[in-house]
């Protein structure tokens, strides 16, 4: 048996979100959001373990070992929790308030969130996508760009509402931003990529 690898369409990016945010909600019932110090290696591999898995199943049609892409996913993000730089998807610089400051620390810490996601997720990559280095530098500008927007907007919102639930929303943000890139230039990487086929 052989498996060949489907060309990303149009529909390639919705089921990108869709995957993504199942992952993220769900990883909402195990972690909850919070600072940088509160979350540790194993709310990291969780949450890399929930996000990891399902977009792992929705790309299957597309990589020949899609569980590749899981484990990458997974050790990220437990990697990520585990140094100092923390679980950036599930946090927020509570300490930082003022808006400006909210925008360089986003970007700071997201690319290194995005080399990090891409070097590992790379290796999950590097058999059918032939530019790998273009993927970890659209995630590292992805990152960059979704943390600093998504923790602005939280703050500001948390200053109107006084509730953390605008910084709850900020995050959600981050997230739609990250993916929207990264899933649009993953559907580039994977279209020029010939077919493989591979044993069973």
């Amino acid at each position: 048996m052989t498996f060949k690898s489907i060309k990303p369409g149009w529909f390639f990016l919705p089921q990108w979100l869709l995957a993504t945010a199942t992952g993220f909600v769900a990883s909402l019932y195990w972690i909850e959001l919070g600072e940088q110090t509160d979350l540790g290696v194993v709310e990291g591999l969780i949450g890399g373990a929930a996000i990891g898995v399902f977009q792992g199943l929705m790309l299957r049609h597309y990589l020949a070992q899609s569980w590749h892409w899981i484990l990458a996913t997974t050790a990220a993000w437990g990697l990520l929790g585990w140094s100092s730089i923390g679980a950036m998807g599930w946090v927020v610089p509570e300490a930082v308030t003022d808006l400006p400051s909210r925008v360089v620390f986003g970007v700071i810490e997201g690319i290194k969130t995005g080399l990090v996601l891409g070097w590992l997720q790379g290796w999950a990559l590097k058999q059918q996508a032939v530019y790998v280095v273009r993927w970890v530098m659209i995630n590292t500008m992805s990152w960059a760009m979704a943390l600093a927007l998504g923790w602005a907007v939280g703050a500001l919102l948390r200053q109107i509402t006084g509730l953390f639930i605008g910084e709850a929303i900020g995050l959600t943000l981050a997230w739609v931003v990250a993916t929207a890139i990264t899933g649009s230039a993953l559907s580039q990487l994977l279209c020029e990529v010939p077919p493989i086929k591979q044993p069973d």
